[in-house]
C-alpha cells in the first residue's frame, strides 16, 4: 500500500511538472521539483521523516520531509535568467543520522532533477578512512565493569600484533602501514552488518566483538568482517584471554589475524597491486600452512598479473 501510495505520489509530481514544461515559455519555466530517496548507508533502509533542504546562491527555495518509504519531493522556483546547468545543493538531516549536503546541476529547461541520499548513523561520518585501514567498532564493557576507551585498547592490540607479523616479511611494500582507527559510533546492530559498515567508512575490514567475565580472567570475542565479500559471514575469533588493564597484551588467534590479512590482500588487489597482495597471501600461508580456499581465485588472478611476485617462500 505504501509502494502503491508513493507511486501514485511520484506520477503526480510528474504529470505537474511536465504539464508545466509544456506550457512553459523561456520567461517562465522556472518551476522545479527535485525527488529522491533517503537511506542509511550502512542498512540500506529508508530514513523516515529526513528534512530536505533545497539552496540556490546560499538561499533556501524549498523543503520537505522524507516519508514512510524515505521518498521526498521537493518543488521549488528559480529564477529564470539562472545560468546554463546551474547547481543547487540539496541537504539532508535526521535526528539519527549526519548531515550531508550534495551538489546537485539542473538541466536546462527540464522540470525534474533526481538525487538519492545515503546519511551515515550518527557521529559515523567522522570514521570514514582511506589508505590501508581497518575500522574497530564499539567494544561493550563486560558486566559490572567500566573500561574506558576499550575499543581503542582492543585497536592498539590488534595493531601491535599484525605490524608484528608484517615486519616477518622484508617484501612487503607498502606506502603507508595499515592502521586500526577506532570508532565508538560504530555500533551495527547485527553483526552481519559488519561487512556493510566496512564499505561505508572506505575500510578494508570492519572489526567489532564483545568482552565476557569469566573469573578469574576475562575473555574476548572478535568479528572480522570483509568489504570484498571474501567471507559469507563474519570471522570469528573466540574465547581470547585478555587482561582489561592491559588490553595491548591479548595474544590474537590464527583465524583473526588471517581474516585481516585477507582483507588486506583483497584490498591490495582492487588498488592493483597485485605484488603486494601475493605477498601478504604468503605471510598468510606461513601462518596457517596453506592457502584459505576464498582466497584462492584472488592468488590466481594476481599471479597471472603478476607472473613471478610472490612464488618464493621465505622459512621464518
Amino acid at each position: 500500500m505504501v509502494v502503491r501510495r508513493s507511486a501514485w505520489r511520484f506520477a503526480s509530481v510528474l504529470s505537474a511538472a511536465v504539464g508545466l514544461a509544456s506550457q512553459a515559455t523561456p520567461e517562465t519555466a522556472n518551476f522545479i521539483t527535485i525527488t529522491g530517496t533517503v537511506t542509511d548507508v550502512t542498512t540500506g533502509r529508508p530514513v523516515v521523516g529526513a528534512e530536505i533542504n533545497v539552496k540556490y546562491s546560499g538561499q533556501t527555495v524549498g523543503s520537505a520531509t522524507s516519508e514512510r518509504d524515505g521518498v521526498y519531493h521537493v518543488p521549488f522556483t528559480l529564477p529564470t535568467a539562472r545560468p546554463p546547468g546551474a547547481f543547487v545543493t540539496v541537504s539532508a538531516s535526521s535526528p539519527r543520522h549526519d548531515p550531508k549536503g550534495w551538489p546537485v546541476q539542473l538541466q536546462t529547461n527540464s522540470p525534474l532533477a533526481t538525487q538519492d541520499i545515503e546519511l551515515f548513523p550518527l557521529g559515523l561520518s567522522a570514521c570514514v578512512t582511506k589508505d590501508h585501514a581497518f575500522i574497530v567498532g564499539h567494544f561493550p564493557s563486560p558486566a559490572n565493569r567500566n573500561v574506558s576507551e576499550l575499543s581503542k585498547r582492543v585497536a592498539d592490540s590488534l595493531h601491535f600484533a599484525l605490524r608484528t607479523e608484517l615486519q616477518k616479511q622484508s617484501t612487503l611494500k607498502l606506502q603507508r602501514p595499515p592502521s586500526f582507527p577506532s570508532c565508538e559510533a560504530a555500533n551495527p546492530s547485527e553483526v552481519r552488518l559488519g561487512a556493510a559498515f566496512a564499505k561505508a567508512l572506505g575500510a578494508h575490514a570492519f572489526i567489532t566483538g564483545e568482552i565476557a567475565e569469566n573469573a578469574p580472567q576475562f575473555l574476548m570475542t572478535i568479528y572480522v568482517s570483509d568489504a570484498y565479500e571474501l567471507f559469507s559471514e563474519p570471522e570469528l575469533g573466540k574465547d581470547i584471554p585478555i587482561n582489561l588493564d592491559r588490553p595491548s597484551e591479548a595474544r590474537m588467534p590464527g583465524q583473526t589475524h588471517v581474516a585481516i590479512l585477507a582483507a588486506l590482500a583483497a584490498g591490495l588487489k582492487e588498488k592493483d597491486d597485485c605484488s603486494n597482495a601475493l605477498t601478504v597471501i604468503q605471510i598468510i600461508e606461513q601462518l596457517i600452512g596453506s592457502v584459505p580456499n576464498y582466497l584462492e581465485p584472488l592468488q590466481k588472478e594476481c599471479r597471472a598479473r603478476v607472473p613471478h611476485a610472490g612464488l618464493v617462500r621465505t622459512n621464518q
